[in-house]
This record gives C-alpha cells, structure tokens and sequence, in this order.
C-alpha cells in the first residue's frame, strides 16, 4: 500500500468536474441556452465535492493502515529482539553451568556477574570457599601441608614421629599455637603436638 488512495479519487473528481463543465458549454451553444451549462456546472461541482469528501476519508483510512501495519512491525521486530535476547542469555547461562561443572568457578562467575545474577556468582564463590577448606582439611588429615603464602611444607601435624628437631619447645609449642588458631588444626590435635612437644 505505497500510494493514496485520496489522491486518485481527488484526480478523478476533478477531471469529471471539467467534463461536466466542458459538456454544459456545448450544450449550452448548441441549445443556445445558459441553462444547460449551469446544470452541468452544478454537476460538476457537486461531483468534485463527494471527491474531495471520499478522498479525504481514503486518504485517512489509509494514513491509519500504514500505522498498523508500522505498530506491528514494530511490535514483530521488539519481540524478534527479545526472543534473540532470552537465546543469547540462556546460551550464556548452560556456558556457565558448563564452566563450573569442569570446575572454572571463576569464568562462571564472570559469567553470573555479566548476566546480573549475582546470588549465583555468591553461591558459586561459597562453593569455592568450601572446597578450598575442604582441600585444606584433607592435606592436613594426609599427610603435609603446604602454606601457599610462602610455599613452606610442613611436616604432618598428627604424624610427626620426631618433634624436637632442632628447634626449641617454646618454638614448637608457638607453631602448633599458630596452626591452631589458622583453623589448620582441632584442639585434640593441638593437645597432641603440646603432649609430644612436651614429652608427655
């Protein structure tokens, strides 16, 4: 629907009007009567009247198709967007789920950031927090523990055979006080180091 409607009705009015104008001059000589002209005068005007009405009622009802068919366009085109959104997030969303699962618990919560689902990123940083503890309680339990501040293994603080060592009791006694208050270690397995530090 590129052309108005009204402007074709307006045309054609007004050709019809100079019809009935020319048709009422000849018949108005050929009669040798003005009466002919003044009748096809007044058709021809009444006729480029109804025109000018029918063509502005055309060329309205036209106006507001053309902004139908442009609000659904546009509505067509926001909910194309938004589907292409809801597909981009939802791909976004199974990569993340996907980088935790192979445990790349920080490009998942840059992920969870991006998307501003921030309880996720938290849930996934108390994950990592619990499965560092974990690793920790696991080296301390196994065998020996290694302080990644500065990358000094110490000996297992339940298996130790020989404490005395070179070091003084008093030093001992505060590297085992130390661990204790880290977290490394319970206060049974303080109270075992003192007994062995000791001599108990």
């Amino acid at each position: 629907m590129s052309s108005d409607p009204g402007e074709q009705i307006r045309e054609w009015a007004v050709m019809l009007a100079f019809i009935m104008a020319g048709v009422g001059f000849f018949a108005t000589i050929v009669a040798d009567s003005i009466a002919p002209f003044f009748i096809f005068g007044v058709i021809g005007i009444s006729i480029a009247l109804i025109g000018v009405f029918m063509a502005d009622s055309a060329s309205k009802k036209h106006k507001e198709e053309i902004h139908r068919r442009a609000v659904i366009a546009s509505e067509n085109s926001a909910r194309r967007e938004s589907e292409n959104e809801r597909i981009r997030i939802l791909q976004l969303q199974n990569e993340a789920v996907a980088k935790e699962r192979n445990l790349d618990y920080n490009g998942a919560i840059e992920i969870w950031d991006y998307l501003g689902d921030h309880a996720q990123a938290k849930r996934i940083r108390i994950k990592m927090q619990e499965s560092s503890r974990v690793n920790v309680d696991q080296t301390v339990v196994h065998g020996d523990y290694v302080d990644d501040r500065d990358t000094i293994v110490k000996d297992s603080v339940l298996n130790r055979s020989n404490v005395g060592g070179g070091s003084s009791k008093a030093e001992e006694l505060r590297e085992a006080k130390f661990l204790l208050d880290e977290g490394l270690i319970n206060e049974n397995d303080y109270e075992k180091m003192k007994k062995e530090i000791l001599g108990k």
